[in-house]
């Protein structure tokens, strides 16, 4: 008889960050995926493998940002899974003075590229949401 396992939900709160990341490697270790966490670079794991793991960082997420975060990988990137992890690993692992001055540049830096109007304003909804993670609070003006 196979066991069901879910997916664990995680609420985006900091506190609870080293819990639900042990449990969810320990979820992905159970469904024989954990080395796609595990990666640097994760050329080698099978695309749908990548995808169904993003899928469940997708579904494990019940906070905008880290939504976001995952949404901003394309599922159709060969690491989509990889990358997202590594992205919300950065995000909800780094609040030092650093990381502030780094997204600080990083915003104020930010010119529209080959982009649409939607995905640049999303990159920058996504360093000011990042900066508000860590505490500092960004003007809607400032955004404009």
């Amino acid at each position: 008889m196979t066991e069901s396992v879910r997916v664990p939900i995680f609420s985006g709160n900091k506190d609870e960050w080293d819990i639900w990341n042990f449990r969810f490697q320990a979820f992905c270790e159970a469904c024989d995926m954990g080395d796609i966490l595990k990666k640097q670079t994760s050329s080698d794991t099978k695309p749908e493998h990548q995808r169904r793991v993003r899928s469940w960082l997708a579904l494990a997420m019940q906070s905008a940002v880290c939504i976001n975060i995952v949404k901003s990988v394309p599922s159709t990137s060969k690491t989509c899974a990889t990358d997202a992890w590594r992205k919300l690993c950065e995000h909800l692992e780094n609040s030092s003075a650093a990381r502030k001055v780094q997204l600080m540049g990083q915003l104020q830096s930010t010119q529209q590229s080959q982009e649409s109007a939607i995905e640049y304003l999303t990159r920058l909804e996504g360093i000011a949401a990042d900066l508000k993670s860590i505490g500092v609070d960004i003007p809607g003006k400032t955004l404009a």
